[in-house]
Formats: structure tokens, sequence, C-alpha cells
């Protein structure tokens, strides 16, 4: 968890500094890209007689427009073209749930009827881009209109664009901008939270709400991002980025809600995945009935519409029900994180309701983007905080844990292992325990003085670690004692270690004055019999006194006293 917390914070810096290397170049690419376009655009948004194809009766208007055709006759728009010869121009209508055929005088340029099939009339937004075209002067452009499926006859459609192919990339690229950096951001934000999510133990609350925060990210951007009219560009299939949109938009409260079931204590919480299920068999109906019955998505964008509200009042009810058990504080802030999507949302259902139906025009985003950005900063900085707590905890556990003079395990380390190691001594039959004491201590500090006295137990301590490091960890016991903590050795493996040790010491011995010479016991464990550690270390302690005697024998000297 703390290698967890060290990445998160990585990824925080990094994601943010990405984020903004990523806006600064794009606008900065756009800005030198775009000017190297040719800047001829003709834009034909006035001046155009709209004929009421019911009634007869023709007026003036101006494009983009949003019309009621509520008899099914549809409309007819005429205007001139009014420019010189221009050869090779591209000329590209936006129309959005409209039947729309774009003539020249009496040349079709493009059209957007399917004949008799309405499921492949369900385009939403649609670009009609027509190329190689000559523009007179005396010519005419002509719109047939008519509502495509819409169920109140609502006709939207947008002023043609004359230009080069490149131009009016440009211009849909502009006019864009701001909905491509917001859908980029809120897709970079889902990936971040998907590699955060990676590094989380999977059963964890905050794992699972990190998972729905990073598929709530992905349905959002794709959502934006399949609705620009510049996708269509890049993906020439109106009909699958309509119904691809729309799902996406439809499939939003399903995170939502299982964000907040898994923040929310106790039974209320169960509201939150019954809503989830419900919104989930509307999406799938829709699906069905866009197949089966022809009927498009945009029809039935108002249910989705009223499914993310409804989403939301019960999220906002069911955290004023739970006021009175105290809501900690993630619930919290998932509250004032939903305000703006609550917002938001409230603003798109009236702008639909109006009949300013613009496909590309949505505030929904913004308000994801800040619930995103309101819980992703939290998760940040409790991450921070943690990872700070963790790292002052681990200073204070390596000075408790770490030998002061001799910079190995201390005591206090090696009575935590050993509490750990009686949780599942089983699992170590082949334990072993090596005991050391510097006999000559006491000698050496009485009439030479502490500080040969400390170098020889720093001394010690580096030769023991030497020899013992390839089986098992090294502690300092006492003041003299030195213990190894082998868990998984064979007895050849330790008594090799043995002597490994006893050539170090003899090595040093042989080119200082101030001899070491330190008693060594072991002992291994006896799975059958022992059920505690301290049983194997008080026979390692016994042998290794055993061996101190013998070692006195031989010196025949009484400074080997302790």
């Amino acid at each position: 968890m703390k290698k967890a917390n060290v990445l998160i914070f990585t990824l925080f810096n990094l994601s943010l500094l990405l984020t903004i290397i990523m806006g600064v170049l794009y606008l900065h690419h756009c800005d030198e890209n775009l000017s190297l376009i040719s800047d001829e655009v003709t834009v034909l948004d006035d001046n155009w007689i709209i004929i009421d194809n019911t009634t007869g009766e023709s007026r003036e208007t101006s494009l983009p427009c949003v019309l009621t055709d509520h008899d099914n006759n549809g409309f007819t728009l005429i205007r001139s073209c009014d420019l010189n010869d221009r050869f090779s121009d591209s000329i590209a209508l936006s129309s959005y749930c409209t039947n729309t055929e774009l003539l020249m005088d009496d040349t079709v340029l493009a059209t957007t009827q399917k004949g008799t099939n309405r499921l492949a009339a369900s385009t939403g937004n649609q670009i009609l881009l027509s190329s190689g075209q000559d523009f007179q002067k005396s010519s005419a452009i002509i719109m047939n209109l008519s509502s495509q499926i819409s169920p109140d006859g609502t006709i939207y459609v947008a002023a043609p664009v004359i230009s080069t192919k490149a131009g009016i990339i440009k211009v849909f690229l502009q006019k864009d901008s701001g909905y491509i950096i917001l859908s980029i951001l809120i897709l970079f934000i889902g990936i971040i939270t998907f590699i955060i999510y990676l590094m989380y133990p999977k059963d964890s609350v905050q794992a699972l709400s990190l998972f729905y925060f990073g598929c709530l990210s992905v349905l959002i951007a794709v959502h934006t991002l399949f609705r620009l009219s510049i996708t269509q560009f890049v993906i020439p299939n109106p009909m699958m980025l309509h119904a691809v949109s729309h799902i996406c938009y439809a499939l939003t409260p399903i995170p939502l809600l299982e964000i907040c079931r898994r923040n929310f204590q106790g039974r209320i919480s169960e509201y939150f995945s019954i809503f989830a299920y419900l919104t989930l068999t509307n999406v799938i109906l829709q699906i069905i009935v866009s197949i089966v019955f022809g009927i498009d998505y945009a029809g039935m964008i108002f249910i989705s519409h009223l499914a993310l509200i409804f989403s939301c009042i019960l999220i906002f009810a069911v955290y004023f029900l739970s006021q009175k058990k105290k809501n900690n504080k993630t619930t919290n802030r998932l509250f004032l994180s939903l305000i703006p999507v609550f917002i938001t949302e409230i603003f798109d259902v009236i702008c639909y309701l109006a009949g300013y139906i613009q496909t590309e025009f949505s505030l929904l985003p913004y308000g994801i983007f800040l619930f995103l950005g309101i819980q992703l900063y939290y998760l940040f900085r409790e991450s921070m905080d943690s990872y700070l707590s963790n790292l002052e905890l681990d200073i204070y556990k390596k000075l408790a844990f770490t030998d002061d003079l001799t910079k190995i395990a201390s005591r206090t380390a090696f009575n935590n292992a050993c509490t750990q190691i009686n949780a599942c001594l089983k699992q170590y039959p082949r334990l072993h325990l090596v005991l050391m004491d510097l006999n000559n201590l006491k000698y050496v500090n009485d009439e030479i003085g502490h500080d040969e006295g400390d170098r020889l137990l720093t001394q010690s301590a580096s030769m023991i670690q030497q020899a013992f490091q390839s089986i098992g960890s090294v502690y300092r016991y006492g003041g003299d004692e030195f213990v190894v903590i082998a868990l998984q050795p064979s007895l050849k493996e330790v008594k090799n270690c043995i002597k490994d040790f006893r050539q170090l010491t003899d090595e040093y011995n042989e080119s200082n004055p101030i001899k070491i010479k330190i008693a060594v016991g072991y002992s291994k464990i006896y799975p059958k019999e022992d059920t505690d550690i301290l049983q194997v270390f008080k026979r390692a302690d016994a042998n290794m006194y055993e061996n101190k005697r013998t070692m006195k024998k031989e010196d025949g000297t009484d400074q080997l006293k302790r």
C-alpha cells in the first residue's frame, strides 16, 4: 500500500504536468497549423428564403435555425450563391435529425435521404460534404429539409460552409476546440484513474470507486467526442457515432450510482443498485426499440435525461436521509461534487425542452469534469496525507528497529519478528536460530576504553552480517549478544555460515592486536514439539554458553567473563 501511495503521488504530478503540456502544445499546434490553411472560407448564414411546403408561405431567415415540421412536409431553403468562380471547392452542411437534400441549381450535391429505411436515416448529427463543384455567381443553393423522425417535428440546420476541404475542417475544428480539449482531459483522467485502480487491493471500496470513476470518464469522453462535427471527418459513419454517443450518455448514471453505493452505509444503499439495474434495462430497451421499430435515439433522449436527473435526486435524498447517521467525509464530498452534474444536466434539459437541440452544445461534460476533478483532488490529497504519514511512521519504525551503534536490526525488531513468526510457526519447519556472544567485551571496555569496545561491536556486527545474510536476518539482542533468524535453511547451510564467520574472525585477529572472540550456539525447530520460537531460542542460548565455556578452557583465562 505504501508503494501504491508513492506511485499515486508520482502519477498525479506527472498527469498534471502532461495535461498542462498537452493543452499548451495543442493550442500552439492549432494556432500554427490552422494559420497555414487558407482563410478563404464563406459561411452562407444569411439571405435565405424559407418556403413552408405545407402552406406555401415564404419568408427570409438566417442560419443556423430550428424549425418545426408538424405535418412532415418539410421546408425548402433557397439562396443565391453570390460568389465568383471558385473551382474545386467543397461545400459542407451540418444538420441534426433532419432529412436534408442539398442542390446546386438542379444538381443534387449531397443528401441524407435513405429511402424508407428509418433506422438507416437515424444518424443524429450529420456532415454533408460535396467536393469538386464549380460555384457560379448565378447559381442557387437549394436545401430541401424534412423532420427525420423527431416526434415533435423539430428540424435543425446549420449554415453551409464553402471552402477547400482543409478550410472546412478548420472551421469545424475551431468550432469544436473547447469540447475537444475537454474530452481529451476527461479521457486522460479516466486512463490515469484506471492505472491507479490497478495498484489498489481489488476488494477495497476505494479501488472499486476508482474503477467506476474511470468508466464514467470514458463514457462522457466518448459521448462528447462522437457528437462533434469534426469527428465525422475521422469516422465517416454518422449513424454509428450517433448511436454510440447516445448509449454512452444513457449509461452515465450507472457508474455514478455504483460509486455512491460503495460509499454509503446500510440497507439504504440498496436503492442505488435497484436504480442502476433500471437504468441498464432502459438502455437495453432503447437499443431494441431503435433496431426493431426504427425510432431514433434522439426521440428517446429525454428518457436518458430523466434517468440522470432522478439518479442525482436519489443520491441527494439518500444523503439527507442518512444525515442522522453522520455521513463521513467521503459521502460529503460525493454530495458536493454531484452538485455541478445536477445543475448542468438541468440546464441541458431546459435547453432541450426549449427546442435548442444543436447536438454539439451541452454543459453536462463540464459538470462531469468538475465532479471528477473534485473527487480526484480529494483522492490525491488523501493519498498524499497517507504517504506522508507512512513516511513518518517508517522513519520512527526505522529508528526503533535499528540499533544505533551497529546499524543492524535491534532487539525491538527481533521481538517483532518473533511475534510474526509465532503467528504461523508451522510454516517454517526448517527454522534455525544462531546466537553469538562477544566474549571479551567487558575486558576491553574496562582496560582499554569504551571507544575500543564500540569498535569491536561494530566490527563483529559487520562480520556476522557478512557471514549470515545469505540465510537469514541479523539482530543485536543485547549489549554483546547477536541473533540470527534463518527461516528456511538446511543444517549444512547453517554450519557453512558459521564456518565462514570463524574464518572472518581469524583473518581479523591475524592483523589486529585486540582479538575478537565470539561464542556461537545454534538450534533448529522441532515442529511437533515447539509451539513458540522462544523454545528454539533457549536451546540455542544453552548451546552458545556451552561453546563459551569450551573457549574459556582452551584459553585458560578469566578475561572471557561477560
